[in-house]
């Protein structure tokens, strides 16, 4: 062994490897649709950003930091006119992708609660309605609108029901314009070490 290197076990490497190109894979994504509005008055990238931080000040765990930064990243899948038609449930596309990608169980469960989170924070607390943009509200009654009490029910019993009801209010909240909308290089390192623990390897 030469003086100074390092040498990583082959698996690691591989690991290392396919970490990055699923980190550029993302980047592409954004650069590409990133600086949609998507209905609402900041940009795809924006709204990523500051519901990440908001994540990042409650002192939030990996995994909830990493859902929040990719809560939306089904909006990147199709186009943004399609999306003001129907529901495209882009919680769908997010959650298969992050699965594909390999983050784990728990973001991709958490990327798909954030839509039915919002129609229980709606019927189960007074007024949370008017903390809806109108692109929100207007997608609120395509995704279902208000929740019967047999889904509300169904919500409380889910395994991360705590963590969905803070990624949305984080959501709801991540809509302010004249942000910072740069991606932070915390995202990457992030989303890399969720990537490495998470990412199962044959």
């Amino acid at each position: 062994m030469k003086e100074g290197w390092i040498y990583l076990p082959l698996f690691l490497l591989y690991r290392i490897m396919e970490t990055k190109e699923i980190i550029e894979e993302i980047k592409f994504l954004f650069a590409l649709k990133g600086n949609e509005n998507y209905g609402e008055n900041v940009t795809q990238q924006e709204h990523a950003i500051q519901c990440y931080q908001l994540a990042v000040s409650a002192k939030a765990d990996l995994n909830l930091r990493v859902a929040a930064f990719l809560h939306d990243i089904g909006h990147l899948k199709y186009q943004d006119e399609e999306g003001r038609e129907k529901d495209m449930k882009h919680e769908n596309w997010g959650s298969t992708l992050v699965k594909r990608w390999g983050f784990g169980e728990e973001v991709a469960s958490l990327i798909l609660t954030h839509v039915w989170a919002k129609r229980y924070l709606v019927s189960c607390e007074p007024f949370y309605i008017n903390r809806l943009s109108a692109a929100s509200l207007r997608s609120f009654q395509l995704q279902g609108g208000l929740m019967t009490d047999e889904e509300v029910e169904a919500a409380k019993n889910h395994p991360y029901f705590h963590k969905a009801l803070m990624l949305r209010r984080w959501d709801d909240t991540g809509k302010q314009i004249d942000i910072e909308s740069e991606i932070p290089e915390s995202v990457w390192a992030d989303l890399a070490e969720c990537l490495m623990v998470n990412r199962s390897f044959d």
